[in-house]
C-alpha cells in the first residue's frame, strides 16, 4: 500500500481492533464490566478528575480547592495530572462510571500515540508504504512505555506529541521555522511540567550531537540553527509561565524533597533491568532495526545509535536514572523511556526506507521460513499466556516484574525477535517482496501487541463494584455550611473523599506540602510517604478542624445520627464539632510542641479555649509481660523477653467520668514509605482484639480504643518486634470538659467560595480568628476593609488580628506567581509575534556564535551532569570510602 493520507487511519485502527481484543477477551468495558484502572490511576488520577469535576461544574474556580488537604492550591496538581482536553471528557460521565470509563481513554489515547507517531513516519520517511508506517505508529503506541505506565494517563498525551515535537524541531534546524516547535513545546510544558525536565535534557543531548558531529545543515548556518533553537525554547517558556511558576513553587515546598547526594551514593550500581527493559521488549522491531544498515542514512543513522544508547544507558545504571528522574523515583523507573523506544523505531525506519530493489515475487522457502518463525512466535506467545499465566500479574501487584515474570517476557521476545530479524534479512538479501515484508511485519506487531497488552492491560482487570460503592456516597450529606468529613479506616483511596465532592484533610500526590503533613502527623492523623489521610486524630482535633461527619463500615455502632447507608459503608453524624472560624486569643503558639502527640493535645487545648484545666489524662502501664522497657529523655525503647511467652504491656484504667481512650506509638517526621515502628503492636480492649500491625501505613495516627464511663476498661498491647518511639502510650480525653468548652467557645459566622472566605465575627479586646485552613502565601486578609497580616500557627494553619468589636472578614487567595507569569506570558506573546514579523532578518554572527558556544556546553554538562557524576559518586561512596 502506497503512503497516503488516507493511510493515516491505519495505526489508530490497528490500536483499535488489538485493544478490543484484549478488552474483550479481559471483560473489560465497553465489552465487559471490569475495569483496569489500578495504582495511581485509582489512588491519584481518577480522584483528580472527580474533583476537577466538582469545582468545574461547582462554579468555584480552578486556583483553591477545599475538597482536598483541608484546602490547597490546586493549580499545580491540575499540571502535574490533568492538563489535557482529554480531561474534559470526564465531565458527562456519571461519578460511579469513571471507573470503567477511563479504559475508553486510555485506548483513546494510545490511538492517538499510534496516529502521531505514523503521521511523524509519513512526513519523514516517504518511501515507506501505508503499511510500513503504521507498524511503526503501532509499535510506538504499543510500546512497553505505555503499557507499563498508562495508570498516569496524562504521560500519553505528553508521548503522543512526542514525535510532533520532532517533526517541529526539524523544521526549526533543516528549514529554519520555529513556530511549530514553540508551540508544541509550549504544550508539552502545560501538560506535565516534570517529564518535561527530561524532555530538555534530551533536545539539548539531540541539537549539540546534531548539530556539531552529525548534521547534514551546512557549517554555516549551525549558528542560525543553535540561535533559533535557543529563541524558541526561551519563548516557550515565557509562554509557559503562568504555569510552571506556579507549578515549581509548590513542587519545592512539597514534602517530595531528596538529599541528591545521598540518593545518588546509595541503592544498586544496575538498574533492576527486569522493570526497566521491558520499556524495549515489546517492539522487538526497534532493536532488530537497529541492528541492520541504513545506506541512505549514513550521518542520521550514527546519530540515532548514539542518542539511543544514550537512552538505553539509565536504564542500566540506577544512579544516571535517579539523575533522569531529577535524583529519585519509587517506581515507574523509566519515564523518559518513549523516547528511547522512538529512537529506536527511528532507525527501524531509516532501516525499511533504505532498500527499495524488493523482487516481484518472494521466494517460496523463504516463505516457509518467515511464516514458520511467525507461527513458532505466535505459539510462544499462547504458550506462555496458558502454561505461565500465573507469572504474568506480578507487575500489577507490585509495579515491578520480578523474575518469574521476566523469564515469562523474555521468552515471547526472544521469539519475536527472531521472528522480526529472519524476516529482515530475507527482505534486505531481496528474497521476500515489500508487501510480504509489511504483511509478516504487521504479524508479529499484532501478536506482540496482543501478548504485552494483556500482560499489563488485561491482567489489570477487576471488578469497579468497591470502588464504587465508595463513589456511591456522593451527595448523601445535606448541609449547606462549611464542614468537612472524615474516615475511620483507609477502606478506599484518600484522595477520592474529595473526588466525591466532601471537604477533608486528606491528599495524596507529589504536590502535598511537608509543613501540612508533618503537621497533621503531630495532630495524630494517619500519614505516610506523600499522603496526609482523614483517617486518625481525636475529638479534639476533629472539633477544631470542622470534621463535621464519618465515613466507616456498615454496622459500626458508634453513636451519632446515620445519614446513608450502603452495602458496605455508612455516613454518620459527629456530635460537639465547631464551624471554620474559631475567635481566640493572641497568644496561638507558631509551632506545635516537639513532644508527644499527648502533649500537641493538651497545647491545642489550652491555647485555642485558655484553659489550663487538664483535658488529657497519661496512664501509666499496670504490668508488664516478658518486655524490658527504657525511657530516657522522652524517648521509649521496647525489648522483647527470652522464650516464647508473649511479649506486652497491660494497662487497667479505672474510668468515672467519660472519657475517650487513644493509643499512640509514634517515632519521627518523616516521608518514608515504610517506618521502622510499622507493625509493632496488637492492641486489645477488654479482651477484644482491636487491631494487628499497628502502627501500619494507612493507620499511624493515634488509635481510637472507644468511650467508656464507669468501668474499668483493659487495654492489653502484644510487642512483635523491638522497636523505639518519640511518642507512646495510652490516653484519656475528659469528655464533658471538652463539650463544655466547646459550647462556650464564640465562632464566626464564615462563608466559603473556592479561595474566598468572608463573613463577620465579634471580637473583645486583643483576640485572633483561628481557621483550620493550611497557611499559604496567597492568601491576602482584610478585617473591615483594612489590610491584615495573616499568621502561621500550629505549624500549618492560620490566625488573623481582629478589631475590638465586629469584624468583616475578607480572606481571598491569588495563586503565587500568578502575576509574574502573566507579566512573562505577554512577553512570550510579543516575542512570538517579533520573531513572525523579523523571520528573515539576518542574526548577527557574534549572536550566532555564542548560540552555539552555550549548546555545545550545555549538551557537555548534562553529559558531565547526568551521565558521569552520578557514576564516580556511587563509586566513591561504595568503593573508595577509607
Amino acid at each position: 500500500m502506497k503512503q497516503t493520507k488516507c493511510s493515516l487511519i491505519l495505526a489508530p485502527a490497528g490500536v483499535f481492533l488489538l485493544l478490543s481484543a484484549v478488552y474483550l477477551l479481559c471483560g473489560l468495558f465497553p465489552y465487559g464490566e471490569n475495569t483496569m484502572a489500578w495504582g495511581d490511576m485509582t489512588q491519584q488520577v481518577i480522584p483528580l478528575l472527580l474533583e476537577l469535576k466538582q469545582m468545574l461544574l461547582g462554579g468555584d474556580g480552578l486556583t483553591f480547592s477545599h475538597l482536598t488537604a483541608g484546602g490547597m492550591n490546586f493549580v499545580g496538581v491540575i499540571l502535574f495530572f490533568m492538563a489535557s482536553p482529554f480531561s474534559l471528557l470526564a465531565l458527562p460521565i456519571p461519578d460511579t462510571q469513571l471507573i470503567v470509563w477511563v479504559n475508553v481513554l486510555v485506548m483513546a489515547k494510545l490511538m492517538l500515540c499510534g496516529f502521531c507517531a505514523q503521521w511523524f513516519f509519513f512526513k519523514k520517511f516517504p518511501k515507506l508504504s501505508g503499511g510500513l508506517s503504521a507498524v511503526l505508529g503501532i509499535s510506538y503506541a504499543m510500546c512497553g512505555y505505555a503499557l507499563l505506565f498508562f495508570q498516569n494517563m496524562i504521560w500519553l498525551d505528553f508521548m503522543a506529541l512526542f514525535p510532533l515535537l520532532l517533526l517541529a524541531l526539524d523544521r526549526l534546524l533543516v528549514r529554519s521555522r520555529p513556530m511549530a516547535f514553540i508551540f508544541v513545546l509550549s504544550g508539552m510544558l502545560i501538560i506535565n511540567l516534570y517529564l518535561s525536565y527530561m524532555l530538555i535534557l534530551f533536545l539539548v543531548l539531540f541539537c549539540g550531537f546534531y548539530l556539531f558531529f552529525f548534521s547534514e545543515i551546512e557549517k554555516k548556518n549551525r549558528g542560525r540553527a543553535a540561535f533559533l533553537l535557543g529563541i524558541s525554547v526561551l519563548l516557550a517558556a515565557l509562554l509557559t509561565a503562568p504555569a510552571w511558576l506556579s507549578f515549581w513553587r509548590q513542587y519545592l515546598n512539597s514534602a517530595r524533597g531528596v538529599d541528591l547526594i545521598t540518593s545518588l551514593s546509595g541503592g544498586n550500581f544496575f538498574a533492576d533491568i527486569r522493570t526497566t527493559f521491558c520499556i524495549l521488549l515489546p517492539c522487538p522491531l526497534l532493536i532488530a532495526g537497529a541492528i541492520f544498515p541504513a545506506p541512505d542514512y549514513p550521518k542520521k543513522r550514527r546519530l540515532f545509535l548514539w542518542l539511543l544508547l544514550l537512552m538505553a544507558v539509565p536504564l542500566c545504571i540506577d544512579p544516571v536514572n535517579r539523575m533522569w528522574h531529577t535524583g529519585s523515583y519509587q517506581a515507574f523507573p523509566a519515564r523518559y523511556g518513549y523516547i528511547t523506544v522512538m529512537m529506536g523505531l527511528v532507525l527501524a525506519a531509516m532501516m525499511l526506507s533504505s532498500y527499495q530493489g524488493a523482487p516481484k515475487y518472494s521466494r517460496r522457502k523463504v516463505l516457509y521460513l518467515c511464516w514458520g518463525t511467525m507461527a513458532f512466535y505466535l505459539l510462544t506467545v499462547i504458550g506462555v499466556l496458558v502454561f505461565l499465566d500465573k507469572d504474568l500479574k506480578q507487575y500489577v501487584r507490585s509495579l515491578w516484574v520480578n523474575d518469574g515474570q521476566f523469564v515469562s517476557i523474555l521468552l515471547v521476545f526472544v521469539a519475536g525477535f527472531l521472528c522480526v530479524f529472519v524476516t529482515l534479512f530475507c527482505w534486505q538479501n531481496q528474497w521476500l517482496t515489500r508487501r510480504t515484508l509489511a504483511l509478516l511485519l504487521c504479524a508479529s506487531t499484532l501478536t506482540g501487541g496482543f501478548f504485552y497488552s494483556d500482560v499489563f492491560l488485561g491482567q489489570a482487570a477487576r471488578s469497579p463494584q468497591s470502588w464504587q460503592l465508595a463513589a456511591d456516597l456522593a451527595g448523601r450529606i445535606d448541609d449547606t455550611g462549611y464542614y468537612r468529613v472524615k474516615m475511620e479506616n483507609k477502606d478506599f483511596d484518600i484522595n477520592l473523599l474529595g473526588g466525591i465532592g466532601y471537604n477533608n484533610l486528606g491528599h495524596y500526590t507529589s504536590l502535598t506540602s511537608e509543613e501540612y503533613l508533618f503537621g497533621m502527623k503531630k495532630l495524630g492523623y494517619s500519614c505516610y510517604w506523600m499522603e496526609t489521610s482523614p483517617v486518625g486524630g481525636t475529638v479534639l482535633t476533629d472539633a477544631l478542624l470542622c470534621n463535621r461527619y464519618i465515613i466507616e463500615r456498615t454496622g459500626s455502632e458508634e453513636e451519632g445520627e446515620l445519614l446513608y447507608i450502603n452495602e458496605k459503608y455508612q455516613i454518620r453524624a459527629l456530635s460537639d464539632t465547631l464551624p471554620l472560624g474559631i475567635v481566640t486569643n493572641s497568644g496561638l503558639s507558631e509551632q506545635l510542641t516537639d513532644g508527644t502527640r499527648a502533649e500537641v493535645q493538651q497545647q491545642l487545648f489550652q491555647e485555642i479555649f485558655q484553659s489550663e484545666e487538664q483535658l488529657i489524662t497519661s496512664y501509666e502501664p499496670t504490668e508488664q509481660q516478658n518486655i524490658s522497657v527504657e525511657r530516657t529523655s522522652g524517648h521509649y525503647r521496647f525489648q522483647r523477653g527470652e522464650g516464647s511467652n508473649p511479649s506486652g504491656l497491660v494497662w487497667s484504667i479505672p474510668v468515672t467520668q467519660r472519657q475517650a481512650l487513644y493509643f499512640d506509638c509514634f517515632d519521627a517526621l518523616s516521608t518514608k514509605l515504610t517506618e521502622p515502628i510499622n507493625g509493632a503492636f496488637t492492641v486489645s480492649v477488654n479482651g477484644e482484639e482491636l487491631i494487628q500491625g499497628y502502627p501500619s501505613k494507612s493507620k499511624n495516627g493515634l488509635l481510637y480504643l472507644g468511650t467508656f464511663e464507669n468501668e474499668t476498661v483493659q487495654v492489653q498491647v502484644t510487642l512483635h518486634k523491638d522497636v523505639e518511639a518519640k511518642s507512646f502510650g495510652v490516653y484519656g480525653m475528659d469528655l464533658p470538659l471538652l463539650a463544655s468548652q466547646l459550647q462556650s467557645r464564640k465562632t464566626a459566622d464564615l462563608t466559603v467560595r473556592g479561595g474566598s472566605i468572608q463573613g463577620t465575627c465579634e471580637s473583645s479586646g486583643e483576640e485572633w480568628l483561628f481557621l483550620s485552613v493550611p497557611y499559604d502565601k496567597g492568601f491576602s486578609a482584610k478585617v473591615n476593609g483594612s489590610e491584615a497580616e495573616i499568621y502561621r500557627v500550629f505549624d500549618t494553619f492560620m490566625a488573623v488580628p481582629l478589631q475590638d468589636g465586629e469584624n468583616v472578614i475578607q480572606i481571598e487567595y491569588q495563586t503565587p506567581g500568578a502575576k509574574a507569569g502573566l507579566l512573562l506570558c505577554l512577553a512570550g506573546i510579543l516575542g512570538v509575534a517579533l520573531l513572525g514579523i523579523f523571520k528573515r532578518i539576518k542574526i548577527p554572527a557574534m549572536f550566532e556564535k555564542a548560540a552555539v558556544f552555550l549548546l555545545g556546553g550545555m549538551a557537555l554538562l548534562i553529559l558531565a551532569v547526568v551521565y558521569l557524576a552520578p557514576v564516580l559518586l556511587w563509586v566513591k561512596a561504595h568503593f573508595l570510602i577509607s
